[in-house]
């Protein structure tokens, strides 16, 4: 079973600097020496989008705790010596490296951890797992999905430190200033006027993150036709890395149809001895289903040409038989369609736009709309994405007042839509990420007892709380109430609201060999005879329709073995 979310909001990559040797008394690039009558723990960080300023906090408490204490033979006390990098940090790569670097302990992006096992690069850090917290170790705080893919024969040898979603992030300051929240019968609020009250959302409760927020496949799209016609652009995103968001983003729109149960099958260690049943769609059936229709969608319509059939790994192809991949597929056509105008920039659908270029073409068209071809109502990234924008909001607030600044503007979570004919509440929100993200020690280390002490401490409760203000998602059940916090921009108390308790987060990882050797996740699903793995980009430059990429998707995996391996 899945365990809930608690609101654990963790900051997720460290600060630091490239180090000398520690055998002398040699400045670091950001003016600290090496402290040869302490210990050094050199700490590997890949230094990607949520920025590094907990580190120093970090730094001073573990050093502060520990400053007594000896781990080697003439010294007292740890000096913590961050160093962090990109590329370096590459699992590709460091695998063959991680043995000769300074670094002992690893804060990565990546991590192909069955691979470092089998090569015996790890450490034991199984007594971080055990570790009680507030009364229960950490393992059993993790996450079932995780802890099965983590726990090796009763052992740890790395630990998830984070997960994030791609999602849809729409700006709350346009739905206030165009009347676009709903009521319950799906009516704008710049209709009703007076007395318009707003809809509960999709959790059916009031005064939560979704009030106000389209609940169905056709009133989702119907927003987007409404923020069209008030000359504002519905999204933008990155055109330089929307293969990767975007393959990631539809997995978490098929795991909204298909459901958690069924989501986790693609996954279920029976793939490799006696199979799953798994709800799939009759191809011959499909054959003659109407085709989709721009704007809505039917579950009975679809549900009625399904049915359970046993997958193996031996015939794995059939996956994409899921219903849950053709509803992604429609709601990626839809939202490619401009019949009726764009909905996307242009710098969305075409290489130079980078990710942050994309975060501040969002932020920026509320005071340039020109260059964006109207003001962007929603950006298509992942959690980080405030954390790297940082910069934009700091020169917004200095050149258009304080109002511009991350502390007043507010931005939120757009849940994704469901079918209009649903029958029944969907209590349980789906999440899906690959949670790769990890720390370990490497095996090769010197100071392994030191190691384990630093680990400890970034997975106590102490250590979460120090980390609980920089807005990001670790996979475990800590109790940290992060909703009255005065340094939480808005949105990172509504990402906090999101994942509290009522969002289930399925991790796709798998005991199944084929899978852990080579990160598979369902993204899969998406790839085709053109071997582009994301729908979005398909529909863009192809007149295909959803039918025929499902078919083709699905033909195209019955020849291709998806793992690469013979």
């Amino acid at each position: 079973m899945i365990k809930k979310i608690l609101s654990l909001i963790i900051s997720c990559l460290l600060c630091g600097a490239t180090l000398f040797s520690a055998t002398a008394c040699q400045p670091t690039p950001d003016g600290e020496a090496v402290d040869i009558n302490r210990t050094q723990l050199y700490v590997g960080i890949y230094n990607g989008g949520f920025g590094t300023e907990w580190f120093t906090e970090v730094k001073a408490k573990f050093e502060e705790m520990y400053k007594d204490q000896s781990f080697e033979k003439g010294k007292t006390g740890v000096q913590l010596m961050p160093k962090y990098g990109k590329e370096i940090y590459d699992p590709a790569v460091l695998g063959s490296t991680m043995d000769t670097m300074d670094e002992d302990v690893f804060v990565i992006d990546r991590v192909t951890y069955h691979d470092f096992v089998r090569q015996d690069k790890l450490l034991d850090i199984s007594a971080v797992a055990e570790q009680l917290v507030d009364g229960k170790s950490v393992a059993d705080r993790m996450f079932d999905e995780l802890d099965s893919y983590y726990n090796i024969d009763g052992k740890y040898y790395a630990l998830p430190y984070i997960v994030d979603v791609y999602q849809m992030i729409y700006d709350v300051d346009l739905w206030d200033d165009y009347g676009f929240w709903m009521d319950e019968d799906g009516n704008f609020a710049a209709d009703v006027g007076e007395g318009f009250v707003k809809s509960a959302g999709q959790d059916g409760q009031t005064g939560t993150y979704d009030d106000g927020l389209p609940v169905t496949y056709s009133q989702f799209f119907s927003l987007l036709q409404r923020i069209k016609q008030e000359s504002c652009v519905p999204f933008t995103w990155t055109g330089d890395y929307w293969d990767a968001y975007f393959q990631q983003f539809s997995e978490v729109v098929k795991g909204y149809f298909d459901g958690t149960e069924e989501f986790l099958k693609n996954y279920a260690p029976e793939l490799d001895t006696t199979g799953v049943s798994v709800n799939l769609i009759d191809m011959d059936e499909f054959k003659n289903l109407a085709p989709h229709t721009y704007g809505s969608f039917s579950e009975t319509e679809m549900l009625s040409i399904c049915s359970e059939e046993t997958v193996t790994w031996a015939n794995i192809a059939e996956l994409q038989r899921q219903p849950g991949v053709y509803y992604a597929l429609c709601f990626a056509r839809d939202i490619m369609d401009e019949s009726n105008g764009r909905n996307f920039t242009p710098y969305s659908v075409g290489p130079g736009e980078s990710h942050m270029a994309a975060q501040e073409h969002f932020l920026r068209s509320v005071v340039e709309p020109q260059v964006t071809d109207g003001r962007v109502a929603m950006l298509i990234d992942g959690g980080w994405w405030e954390k790297e924008a940082s910069w934009v909001f700091e020169d917004m607030a200095k050149n258009y007042g304080e109002e511009y600044s991350v502390e007043n503007r507010r931005f939120g979570i757009m849940p994704i839509p469901l079918p209009d004919d649903r029958e029944t509440p969907y209590e349980t929100k789906f999440v899906s990420t690959t949670g790769s993200m990890a720390m370990f020690a490497k095996k090769s280390t010197d100071v392994p007892e030191l190691a384990i002490e630093f680990l400890k401490f970034m997975f106590s409760h102490e250590g979460a709380e120090i980390l609980s203000d920089n807005g990001c998602v670790i996979p475990y059940d800590y109790d940290i109430d992060v909703s009255d916090s005065d340094s939480l921009s808005y949105y990172k108390k509504q990402r906090a609201e999101v994942y509290d308790g009522n969002v289930m987060f399925s991790m796709p990882n798998s005991t199944i060999g084929k899978y852990n050797e080579n990160l598979i996740y369902a993204g899969w699903n998406f790839s085709n005879s053109r071997g582009i793995p994301n729908p979005f980009k398909v529909f863009f430059q192809q007149h295909w329709t959803p039918e025929y990429y499902l078919s083709d998707t699905y033909e195209y995996y019955k020849t291709v073995d998806i793992t690469g391996l013979d």
